[in-house]
């Protein structure tokens, strides 16, 4: 099949980013600042990683409370992290402002698309700037945006779910803007079951070189993941924030293991 080529893979994955990059850029300069730039920058990033994950031919089967995907008010979506792949994953199905590391800002390729997609980039380790990055968060919330972030603070090796960070989740709290959680599962590659010996295929963390890992991605078949959509969790009332935390953390532990 065509979709097999990994060099049509190559091309069109090209193409596609010239494209999203030119648009972007476009929505950047000639659209006005404001709620009316960011939401075209979010629907250009989502069109662009449908297509994507289609050349990449990387299925999703969308499982749980799907439905809550269409609602018409906001969250802050909170999902478990095994590779870069699942910001397309989860972007192709849910336009959101993602909440990224100041490192992935400071790498090239991936710095670049993320900027493009209006993403948010914050140090949890400076308690001097994050005060003003949960500030900036808790307005894009307040404005009625999707905001996503992978509260692991890293990705994994896809054995276990890591223990969440809590201290981003008080924007949530601050605007009472629900949680929804979502548990995201590779569960095969080239048709087979993902295991230790080919996890690394799709999964991306420690110390992976992301050039090397990316243009192995030509060379793959097929990719099945599943995103299953949880229960949401209210910030309504007196709960506090480490128990939202905890609550969203076991939800995506149990739908992960």
């Amino acid at each position: 099949m065509i979709w097999h080529n990994r060099y049509v893979k190559f091309i069109l994955v090209a193409l596609f980013m010239v494209l999203y990059g030119c648009s972007a850029i476009g929505i950047l300069l000639f659209i006005w600042p404001g709620k009316k730039k960011y939401r075209y920058l979010l629907k250009n990033t989502s069109f662009y990683s449908f297509l994507t994950l289609e050349a990449l031919n990387i299925k999703i089967q969308l499982s749980g409370q799907g439905r809550l995907l269409l609602r018409q008010d906001n969250f802050l979506l909170v999902s478990n992290h095994l590779s870069y792949l699942d910001i397309l994953v989860i972007s192709s199905l849910f336009p959101g402002i993602f909440i990224s590391s100041n490192e992935v800002k400071n790498t090239l390729l991936l710095g670049t698309l993320a900027r493009l997609a209006g993403a948010l980039f914050v140090e949890r380790r400076n308690k001097t700037t994050i005060k003003q990055d949960i500030n900036t968060i808790q307005s894009f919330l307040a404005a009625g945006f999707n905001v996503v972030l992978f509260p692991e603070g890293t990705s994994s090796n896809g054995e276990k779910v890591l223990p969440f960070k809590s201290t981003l989740l008080k924007a949530a709290t601050t605007t009472d803007t629900d949680i929804l959680p979502v548990c995201l599962k590779y569960e095969y590659v080239n048709g087979q079951v993902i295991n230790k010996d080919n996890r690394d295929l799709v999964y991306y963390y420690g110390d992976m070189g992301f050039t090397r890992h990316f243009l192995r991605l030509f060379t793959i078949k097929s990719i099945e993941v599943r995103l299953e959509v949880l229960a949401p969790v209210t910030t309504k009332g007196s709960i506090s924030r480490r128990e939202i935390t905890q609550t969203s953390f076991k939800a995506i532990y149990k739908a992960y293991v």
